[in-house]
Formats: C-alpha cells, sequence, structure tokens
C-alpha cells in the first residue's frame, strides 16, 4: 500500500510539474505544450495563423485560452460539434471583425464560458459571437463593443453574462432564449437605436436580469411568447415589446419611455411599475 501511494503522490507531482512548465513554455512555443495534461487544449497567441485566418477548432472536445487573443480579423472558428471554450479569464479582442464575428459556431451544442469577447479601435460594425447551429450556451461571459452582441440561428442559453455597448443589438436569438442572471444594457447608443434582447422565435424564458439603458428597447418579444420574471428593467425606450403571449410578473420597471408595448403583455402580477404595481 505505501508503494501504491508513493507512485500515486510521485504521479500528482509529475502533472504539476508538467503544467508548471506548460504555463512557463506556452508563450515561447505552442507545439510543445498544445494539450494540458488534463486533456484540454490550450490556446494562445501564438496559435492563431499568421496569415490572418481564425484559430480552426476541427475536433469535438475542451479548449482553454492561454492568453489574451487579438487580432483585426475573426479570431476562432468552431467547426466541430460538442466543443467547450474556455476562456479562462482572458479577453477575445477584434479589431474591425467587419467580415463576420470575433468567435463563430458552425457546429452544434457550443459552450463559451468564463472570459471577455471585446471589439476594439473604431469603426467595430461586427459580431462579437455567432452561434449557427443549435444548442449553443453562454455562461459568466462579458461581450462589448460589437456591431452585435450574440447572435443565434437557434435556441440559445445565456447566464450570468454582459452584453452591452454594442451599436446596435446586444442579444438576437431566431429560436428561444433562455437569460439567466444577465446584464444588458447600453446597447444602440452609439446609433440611438437599438435593442437588448430580440427573440425573433421560439419560447422565451428571461429571469433574474438587469435590462437597462438600452435607447430602443429592452426586450422584443416573438415566436412563441413566454415568461419574463423577477428582471430589473429600466431606462429602456420601451421596456418589453411583446409581439406574442408573454406573461410578465415581479419585474421592476422604472425610468422606460413606456414599461410595456404591443398586445402580447399578460401581467402575471407584482411587477413594481414606477412606484406603483402593475
Amino acid at each position: 500500500m505505501k508503494k501504491v501511494n508513493s507512485l500515486l503522490a510521485n504521479r500528482r507531482h509529475a502533472g504539476a510539474m508538467i503544467k508548471l512548465a506548460c504555463a512557463a513554455l506556452l508563450t515561447a512555443t505552442t507545439a510543445m505544450c498544445a494539450t494540458d495534461p488534463d486533456g484540454v487544449t490550450l490556446i494562445n497567441q501564438a496559435s492563431l495563423p499568421v496569415n490572418g485566418s481564425p484559430y480552426f477548432i476541427t475536433k469535438s472536445g475542451s479548449y482553454r485560452l492561454a492568453s489574451d487573443l487579438a487580432s483585426d480579423n475573426s479570431l476562432i472558428s468552431i467547426q466541430a460539434a460538442a466543443v467547450t471554450l474556455d476562456l479562462n479569464g482572458f479577453s477575445v479582442l477584434c479589431g474591425s471583425c467587419s467580415a463576420g464575428s470575433a468567435i463563430y459556431s458552425s457546429a452544434v451544442a457550443t459552450t463559451i464560458r468564463n472570459g471577455y469577447v471585446l471589439g476594439y479601435g473604431t469603426g467595430v460594425v461586427g459580431n462579437g459571437i455567432t452561434f449557427d447551429q443549435a444548442k449553443p450556451r453562454v455562461d459568466h461571459v462579458t461581450v462589448s463593443y460589437f456591431g452585435q452582441g450574440i447572435i443565434a440561428s437557434a435556441d440559445l442559453t445565456v447566464s450570468n453574462s454582459t452584453v452591452s455597448d454594442n451599436a446596435a443589438t446586444g442579444i438576437q436569438s431566431v429560436g428561444g432564449l433562455i437569460l439567466t442572471n444577465s446584464l444588458i444594457s447600453g446597447n444602440g447608443k452609439l446609433i440611438n437605436w437599438g435593442i437588448g434582447v430580440d427573440v425573433e422565435g421560439g419560447v422565451s424564458l428571461i429571469t433574474g436580469n438587469s435590462i437597462v439603458g438600452n435607447p430602443q428597447n429592452g426586450l422584443v418579444i416573438k415566436g412563441m411568447g413566454g415568461t419574463v420574471t423577477n428582471n430589473s428593467i429600466m431606462a429602456n425606450g420601451i421596456g418589453i415589446d411583446a409581439f406574442v403571449t408573454t406573461g410578465v410578473g415581479s419585474n421592476t420597471f422604472a425610468g422606460n419611455g413606456a414599461n410595456w408595448w404591443n398586445t402580447g403583455i399578460v401581467s402575471m402580477k407584482d411587477n413594481a411599475c414606477s412606484g406603483g404595481v402593475c
């Protein structure tokens, strides 16, 4: 038993030493430490092709940033199903992204988490993150300073995230949207119109968010309707613009041009509207 314990201790020690060595060498060479000892593929600035093309992910699995990434063009293209991209607290920085998105996924079941996707410089007109297939998820990510923040062609889940200061739309989902515990603010300020969250299809489940300071609409609900509960919806042109039946309950409204608009709203009660109850 002592021998087994000793072997296990040595293995743990060796794994820790490898991780330290990879961290030290990663900025100097990608090839030597392309994979972390836990099987996660590492990506750093040196991983980006020198011709300005994005880093292509063509195999399912887990990927993790080991540094900030910066380019004037799209940076990461995900082409394999069931990929998790851990930004690891780092930033993906796109100088113009006029030809597309900082991060683009053409595959199902992409998860992006734990970091920042930011435009910089002037004339940023592209997207922060674009998903073109089903089951995308964003968690603990800040997406700011693009033309549009997050765009999805199918049902989208966003949690614990910030989508702010994008020129037009913060989040647009052609399918449904589950949006929880997130901040959606200041989208559309650069052109004095814009939508915080635009749901064009599917079912909307919007709960526990702060939707603040979007000049045109905080929320636009189309598709199959849904519920909007326990949110702070403040200082938007229109708080909620609902084209289809949408249950609205236990939200706080204040400082909007109109708290809600169109015929789809069904009050589920307990909304606080500028000091009153609605």
